[in-house]
């Protein structure tokens, strides 16, 4: 036997026992730890805007040249009020 082997023989005989924190130890290691999720939002339940910046080399799932949505929309609405110049 292990140390452990022992040692978790000893968390397993604590649990039996009722110690919740054996109880908590066994079922995150089994089961894995609960997420715990948190919502933010901004001024008046909007949406927080966000930056991403990825170091040289590293992608987000999208090639470099990607554009955000709204980054495109502003150059489009930016160009066509150019051309009513």
């Amino acid at each position: 036997m292990t140390k452990l082997d022992v040692v978790l023989a000893k968390v397993f005989e604590y649990a039996l026992q009722g110690k919740a924190w054996a109880v908590e130890f066994i079922a995150n290691r089994t089961e894995g730890k609960a997420l715990e999720r948190h919502e933010i939002s901004g001024i008046e339940a909007q949406p927080i805007a966000m930056d991403v910046y990825l170091h040289e080399g590293e992608t987000n799932g999208k090639s470099q040249s990607d554009e955000t949505d709204e980054a495109r929309k502003e150059r489009e609405r930016e160009a066509r009020a150019e051309e009513d110049d």
